[in-house]
């Protein structure tokens, strides 16, 4: 029995059985995405208004026409139903990533609840626009915030499961997903900041309030709540009570002679040591770029580029460009890249970002897309953190294709020196404060 399963999140795509299936036209996945999600029926007219608005009915018409033949001619004549004036879905069940997310979204069983916050992505038909086409536009837009809204709430819920459970751990990474999805909602830093403060870790805790403090000023906001600054003032006294304790000598000599006499050579020698060790580690960490050590290579697949056009040479250029990031990062002494050959069959998987890490056992997933429009070339990356679920970095470059062998060096170029430098602050970030 044939399966179709549709992923609308993030980078779009579709698969007959497991098989990644590519359309001639986009606009024949679009049709397919938008009837599968709203469900209903359509005229003829109201469709040729959605996707070619700039044109007249007739001429609307026989593109739909040709549209719903391809439809037709990939995925099999049950899954539209038509006649002269009307389109709508056929009998055969499609899924999608879209129906699974707000299906286990709302269920009560916690296991449910993160698997849907695996399957969610940022960003609806990610990377698939239509020329001239408000209607979709405003769809596609209106989609995406709903999506996001209902993440939230997910992860307001797996929040409030977390505390229940008492893992603070937990609640703290759920915490910090939802800072990424919405930075400038104060209570979320300010709950954030409890729980590191309340785990101990201060440090951690002063960093999340700096963090609000720029997110605020960005946005021209204004400084934080004074809740949430009395909150800090009182993790910064106890973070100084707790240096201070610390600092203390926990073993005190009952004999007063001992307590009282000159400290002697292996004293001098012994405070000695431990300032060339404290200003050591200062230039290591402080002074001296970040390199982890051979022992401490970050593992990193990058996972094969979709070019979002049906063009076999763009097809190729993707593939092309997946070798070559690759083995640019292979270079880096740092780095343990996954090899080519054991990441090109996740090509359009429907498996999550995070089953594909567990499966290739990496710590990091790199993961984009490109869309081609008149002479120039999109590329879109993100890199995912896995142990947390965040995307630590996402950027765009924009630069012509005539020349494909100097788009491809640029483009690298830029992707690695932006994904070098988040690789660097995310290690900073679990590095002991001095």
């Amino acid at each position: 029995m044939k399966d179709i399963y549709i992923r609308c999140m993030g980078c779009p795509s579709l698969q007959i059985n497991g098989t990644p299936i590519s359309f001639h036209r986009s606009k024949a996945f679009v049709l397919i995405a938008y009837l599968h999600i709203t469900s209903r029926a359509y005229s003829r007219d109201e469709l040729g208004a959605f996707f070619w608005p700039d044109l007249d009915s007739k001429k609307a018409k026989a593109n739909l026409r040709n549209i719903l033949s391809e439809c037709r001619t990939i995925l099999g004549p049950e899954v539209l139903k038509t006649d002269n004036r009307t389109v709508s879905p056929g009998s055969f069940e499609i899924k999608s990533d879209y129906s699974d997310f707000l299906r286990l979204a709302e269920s009560r069983d916690l296991e449910d609840l993160q698997r849907a916050s695996e399957i969610y992505r940022e960003g609806f038909l990610k990377g698939i626009e239509i020329s001239k086409a408000p209607q979709f536009d405003d769809w596609q837009f209106e989609i995406q915030q709903q999506l996001e809204v209902r993440y939230i709430n997910l992860l307001e819920k797996l929040v409030s499961e977390a505390h229940k459970c008492k893992n603070i751990s937990l609640e703290i990474s759920w915490l910090r997903k939802l800072i990424h999805t919405n930075p400038l909602y104060e209570e979320y830093h300010r709950l954030l900041i409890q729980r590191f403060s309340e785990s101990g870790d201060y440090n951690s805790a002063v960093h999340q309030y700096e963090i609000l403090k720029k997110y605020l000023k960005e946005d021209g906001s204004g400084p934080p709540e004074s809740e949430t600054m009395k909150l800090i003032q009182i993790i910064r006294k106890g973070k100084k009570q707790k240096n201070r304790t610390q600092a203390d000598s926990p073993d005190i000599e009952k004999n007063p002679k001992k307590r009282n006499s000159i400290p002697g050579k292996r004293t001098y020698i012994g405070i000695a040591s431990i300032c060339i060790l404290i200003i050591s580690i200062f230039l290591l960490l402080v002074i001296h770029p970040w390199l982890p050590s051979p022992q401490q290579k970050i593992s990193i697949a990058v996972l094969p580029f979709d070019f979002l056009c049906d063009d076999d040479n763009a097809q190729k250029f993707a593939e092309n460009f997946t070798i070559e990031m690759i083995n640019s990062l292979a270079k880096e002494t740092y780095i343990s890249i996954t090899p080519a050959q054991s990441v090109v069959k996740y090509k359009e998987s429907i498996l999550s970002v995070k089953q594909i890490a567990d499966e290739l056992d990496v710590e990091y997933i790199i993961d984009g897309s490109a869309m081609s429009f008149a002479e120039c070339v999109r590329f879109s990356v993100q890199l995912i953190d896995i142990s947390t679920d965040e995307c630590i970095w996402t950027g765009s470059y924009n630069c012509d294709m005539d020349n494909s062998l100097k788009t491809q060096l640029e483009v690298i170029l830029y992707l690695k020196t932006n994904i070098k430098e988040s690789l660097k602050t995310a290690a900073f970030r679990d590095l002991p404060q001095i």
